[in-house]
């Protein structure tokens, strides 16, 4: 049992992770549209 709680807490962990790189990202790129509507 710990074993399997431990994977699926791992899992969990990854998944946050590539949901914070996701909206990290999103952010990024709303900045950087955001900026060259500015500039234009």
């Amino acid at each position: 049992m710990p074993g399997s709680a431990s994977i699926g807490t791992r899992g969990a962990v990854k998944v946050i992770e590539r949901l914070r790189v996701g909206f990290g990202v999103g952010e990024s790129l709303q900045r950087q549209s955001r900026r060259g509507v500015d500039l234009a």
